[in-house]
């Protein structure tokens, strides 16, 4: 499909993608919130505002994404300082199932007293990994991606309380584009990709009167040259790498 959009100058948006689709041609646009930018933002705000200086890294190494994360948050963490006194991983290769308890361990070993533990894997693990971290009277907050912004998550109990995490929407951010977006939706609790795909449609809705065109040659250009538009999900703008 990348080369048929391409070839025919048909537009095509991702919404809520994690592929990087820099590579993937002129007409090939993602809109999502760049993991890369959002963990850089969340350590800078741990570190700076909270003060956090020493953290613990789990990753969950069967999911691409996990390692991916984590290499985003350790890249995050060199640059604003912040220190990883335990890397641990929840899956165990050799028995090739999960070893919480091994997590466990590892961070009660930890060097220096830990101020926060990143967690890059599932919310449903994660939630056992706040769970097992209470139960070893474990007080530390878990810092998280956007996985963590879900029903599954947020509404599994005292346990997660504290956890720091970023999401593309929030439902809960009042706003008079939000009212609108809930209005026409009629859902009290959209999710993420709802409301990336609502943004995206106005957008592109934008894009066409502004560039006074249904050619997409033209549209592209606009919704490139589009920096000021603001939606349910915050403003939008797109660049080259994201």
């Amino acid at each position: 499909p990348i080369h048929m959009v391409n070839d025919s100058g048909t537009l095509f948006i991702s919404i809520g993608s994690r592929r990087h689709l820099k590579a993937s041609g002129p007409f090939v646009f993602r809109h999502a919130v760049p993991d890369e930018i959002a963990t850089d933002d969340l350590v800078g705000y741990a570190v700076k505002t909270l003060g956090y200086a020493s953290f613990a890294l789990v990753t969950a190494a069967d999911h691409d994404h996990s390692l991916e994360l984590s290499s985003m948050f350790r890249k995050a963490l060199i640059k604003h300082g912040g220190a990883i006194n335990v890397q641990a991983d929840s899956y165990d290769p050799l028995t090739g199932s999960r070893n919480l308890d091994a997590v466990i361990a590892a961070l009660k070993k930890s060097p220096d007293p830990l101020h926060g533990v990143i967690f890059t894997g599932a919310a449903g693990e994660g939630i056992q990994l706040a769970q097992a971290m209470r139960k070893a009277r474990m007080a530390q907050p878990l810092l998280g991606g956007e996985d963590f912004h879900s029903e599954e998550f947020l509404g599994s109990g005292d346990a997660v309380n504290g956890t720091l995490l970023y999401a593309s929407f929030s439902a809960d951010r009042k706003s008079q584009k939000r009212d609108e977006f809930i209005g026409d939706l009629g859902q009290a609790k959209p999710d993420r990709f709802t409301a990336l795909a609502y943004d995206t449609f106005m957008l592109l809705a934008e894009a066409i009167k502004t560039s006074g065109s249904v050619d997409s040659a033209r549209i592209r250009e606009a919704l490139i040259d589009s920096t000021d538009f603001e939606g349910v999900t915050g403003k939008t703008r797109f660049s080259p790498e994201n």
